[in-house]
């Protein structure tokens, strides 16, 4: 959630809903053809929605109009058939940037900012169309953090509530409470890129050193994921090798990959989309091969270079050049003013055919 836009994916496509603006563009991703088609626009208010996704149907509402109004309205979204119906209003009081998520075939919002900062939380069941007070988010009141599933639990931290915030919390439906997980070890911050992906969850880049206005001045490049099974983060490959840093994302989660979309920093609204891929732990835009792959033969080691100090090599090493010692298939892919160029190179003796 954010002023910058939000996102869910449905089905087999990726949905961006668009923000700020007097009405709220909904456009719809196709990974396969990498394409993109403007669906109808959202009825609800101009920016900071809260988005959850039940059983391939995506609940949005909450925000600020353009009049400074805080809303409560919540929308349902059927993608078939491209259209929005209104669901109960949500029955705290109208906010902004909350954070929510699904779970177990309910929906989940807290926390958000009004007049001030809230730290509610409630549930929502599409089957009775009801909503319910739920057992309060246990850290301070905020805004603009993170709310995301990963295994059999929610997960919410990070946001600002006029200091930029780093702890974290683990929400547990079934006997509704919450336990605090470990701190988020980067620096504090708002308006995190996040996803899941295999019941693991990722946060990336976002922005701190927040102003008076609460839009951030600073923007941080990390990336890390939170390892559940011994409660710890492990930083990832480092997003400002691919992409300027920023915060303020849509995110959702196809077909194994994370996508974060859009963003803004002190002076740009992006209108990129970039993918990660766990597999080599790494973001894309788009991937142009150099040529022909290399082989050599005879004696190792070698040294592989590609003269990029951001470069992410198949060893998990990101730097300049790599020594390798052992036969193999290599690759590495580097940013450049085309989007992220890829090479691979084969050590060992020819391959036969």
């Amino acid at each position: 959630m954010g002023r910058g836009c939000e996102a869910f994916s449905v089905g087999n496509a990726g949905y961006i809903l668009s923000g700020p603006g007097t009405i709220p563009e909904v456009w719809k991703y196709n990974p396969l053809t990498d394409t993109w088609i403007q669906k109808n626009n959202f009825p609800g208010a101009a920016y900071g929605h809260s988005v959850f996704v039940i059983n391939d149907t995506a609940y949005a509402g909450l925000g600020l109009d353009t009049l400074g109004g805080y809303h409560t309205e919540f929308w349902k979204y059927n993608a078939a058939a491209d259209n929005w119906t209104q669901v109960a209003p949500f029955p705290g009081s109208g906010r902004y940037t909350a954070m929510s998520f699904a779970l177990n075939g309910k929906g989940y919002v807290g926390c958000g900012k009004a007049g001030g900062w809230s730290n509610d939380f409630y549930e929502y069941d599409p089957a009775a169309n009801t909503w319910t007070p739920k057992a309060n988010f246990p850290g301070t009141a905020r805004q603009s953090g993170f709310g995301i599933v990963a295994g059999n639990f929610g997960y919410m931290g990070l946001g600002y509530n006029g200091t930029d915030l780093s702890d974290c919390y683990l929400y547990d439906a079934v006997a509704n409470s919450w336990t605090p997980i470990s701190n988020f070890p980067g620096q504090a911050r708002s308006w995190p890129g996040y996803f899941a992906i295999n019941d693991t969850f990722y946060l990336a880049t976002g922005g701190g050193a927040t102003n008076n206005s609460g839009m951030s001045t600073e923007f941080y490049g990390d990336c890390w994921r939170y390892d559940a099974a011994d409660n710890t983060w492990v930083a990832e490959q480092n997003f400002a090798c691919f992409a300027l840093p920023r915060n303020i994302f849509g995110e959702f989660t196809l077909n194994g990959h994370g996508y974060l979309a859009c963003g803004t920093d002190t002076s740009i609204r992006f209108r990129d989309l970039l993918e990660f891929g766990p597999q080599d732990n790494s973001f894309m835009q788009r991937v142009h091969v150099l040529g022909a792959d290399t082989t050599y033969s005879g004696a190792l080691s070698r040294v592989l270079s590609a003269g990029n100090a951001c470069t992410l090599w198949s060893t998990g090493v990101t730097a300049a050049q790599i020594t390798v010692s052992s036969n193999g298939i290599y690759w590495a892919r580097w940013n450049d003013s085309c989007g992220l160029s890829a090479d691979t190179m084969r050590i060992g003796p020819p391959a036969e055919g």
